[in-house]
């Protein structure tokens, strides 16, 4: 099992929200932090990662807690034993992704396509991917780079590397499942976003992700179990 779920961030919560939803503790982390916007991106993406162990294992929202291992991944606990699934966590503004995979590590990450930052580019990507990034002009090359960017994003966090790897060593290719690198990896766009998910994995040819966006508004999170492929 692959699974990516996005939605948009909760910026209104009601008591009986953020008692089903979410542990004391995290409220009170969430009310501590500097801006509210970062208060309700920390508290949708644990919503969310806990509505989708709701969903695919049946396991009550309460029961769930989130730690970290010693790279910085998130580690799940159901009633205060380590569960066995995997679960990457990004957001980018106005959207958090949840990805959870049931036998090895994954990674996720979500990007608002802007205008080139050729900055970027220049510091992270290898000599290959530059090279294939300046045959694009435009909005094809803006979109070309957040393309690789989430990529390597995602492989980042796959093997809980995160910002450590060493990014310009690492290529990645449009007609490859990035074998070269251990991982398998998926790409999806709405023409706005751009998200990336990448699994660590032993076997070269992997079935694709299932990915789910939120199908009704926000607020109707806590109860609405109506959720809309997005592709397969």
């Amino acid at each position: 099992m692959l699974e990516v779920w996005c939605s948009p961030i909760m910026k209104s919560w009601t008591e009986e929200q953020r008692n089903a939803l979410l542990q004391p503790s995290e409220m009170r982390s969430g009310e501590d932090m500097v801006s509210p916007e970062r208060c309700y991106e920390y508290w949708t993406v644990r919503a969310l990662a806990r509505r989708l162990l709701t969903a695919k294992f049946g396991i009550p929202p309460g029961l769930v807690s989130f730690t970290h291992d010693r790279r910085g991944r998130p580690l799940i606990f159901v009633n205060h034993y380590r569960f066995s699934v995997h679960v990457s966590f990004s957001h980018s503004e106005d959207i958090v992704m949840v990805a959870a995979c049931a036998d090895e590590s994954v990674g996720v990450d979500v990007e608002r396509i802007t205008r080139y930052p050729e900055k970027v580019a220049n510091r992270m990507f290898s000599t290959a991917e530059l090279r294939r990034l300046n045959r694009f002009d435009g909005v094809e090359r803006d979109i070309e780079f957040f393309r690789v960017w989430t990529l390597k994003e995602a492989i980042s966090k796959a093997w809980g590397l995160g910002m450590a790897m060493h990014f310009p060593q690492i290529t990645v290719s449009r007609d490859a499942l990035g074998w070269s690198t251990g991982c398998s990896w998926w790409t999806v766009s709405n023409g706005s976003l751009i998200a990336s998910v990448a699994k660590v994995s032993a076997i070269q040819h992997q079935p694709k992700p299932t990915w789910y966006s939120l199908a009704t508004v926000t607020a109707h999170m806590l109860h609405s179990e109506t959720w809309r492929r997005m592709t397969s």
